[in-house]
């Protein structure tokens, strides 16, 4: 599939792999199609869907079609890779391969919180992948007696965050967090800065209750701090977007997509 022009029925089924979607919330997005009418798209035996539902899949699946076909740079991409103990582990990455395209350029690192037992360790392990508009979590899930394959080997075009120091004692290529970004990455509740905030160890030094006091001690309201927000929020964007623009590689893709994304860039422009 990774040395041809892929169709969208081959690049949702590769992210719904990824993403463990259900053909119930597939068939949702869509319209309340039948189950068996959205399998029967996903397998490329049919191209019954219409070009606004196949829209609304890949924007499902966290792409970005109105310029290309590349990952929503807006989004934290949480993917999940079962690698159990009798699965071909060769099928359970080859998801991930091959979108490796649209991480080129990036960085992986794992990532780990202060405590976790040797068996927790083994059994689940997180990766981060940053780079040029790219932020996605990997969740591995996989044998004790097996290896994540989540490295640059496996991701072509991307490469680790750090090398490997001969003197340390810690896991190589891993880096640490802390137990609130922890909870907030294995909820999937993390935002883009707080992702940016672990990837580039940027962790703020206050915390909210303190804020608070100072705030209260300095006689600043939650209104006064509410406009300040709002009145800086547009200047923050604009570099953040310039940011966001510059991106991985994207997709190689079947004719039928590009006019997707011709469809779709025609649609946000007439919004």
């Amino acid at each position: 599939m990774s040395n041809r022009q892929m169709k969208a029925h081959e690049i949702v089924a590769l992210f719904v792999q990824l993403l463990w979607i259900d053909l119930t919330t597939i068939a949702n997005v869509v319209g309340n199609m039948p189950r068996a009418n959205v399998a029967a798209w996903l397998s490329g035996k049919k191209e019954n869907l219409r070009h606004e539902s196949v829209i609304r899949l890949l924007d499902l699946v966290g792409l970005n079609v109105r310029e290309g076909v590349y990952l929503d740079p807006s989004r934290v991409h949480v993917w999940k890779i079962k690698d159990g103990l009798l699965r071909n582990s060769r099928n359970a990455y080859e998801p991930l391969r091959i979108l490796s395209r649209l991480m080129a350029d990036s960085a992986i690192t794992r990532i780990e919180p202060p405590k976790r037992g040797w068996l927790a360790k083994k059994r689940h392990q997180v990766y981060l992948i940053s780079g040029p508009g790219v932020r996605v979590v990997v969740e591995v899930s996989k044998s004790i007696f097996k290896s994540a394959r989540v490295t640059p080997e496996h991701v072509p075009g991307a490469l680790w965050r750090d090398p490997v120091d001969p003197h340390s004692k810690a896991l190589p290529h891993t880096i640490e967090t802390t137990p609130e970004k922890w909870s907030l990455l294995v909820n999937r509740d993390l935002a883009p800065f707080e992702f940016d905030q672990i990837f580039n160890q940027e962790e703020p030094k206050l915390r909210w209750q303190g804020v608070a006091m100072l705030a209260r001690e300095y006689s600043i309201t939650p209104d006064m701090i509410h406009e300040h927000i709002l009145s800086t929020q547009a200047q923050a964007e604009a570099p953040s977007r310039s940011k966001d623009e510059q991106r991985g590689e994207p997709l190689d893709v079947h004719p039928s997509v590009i006019l997707l994304s011709h469809e779709a860039r025609r649609r946000s422009a007439a919004a």
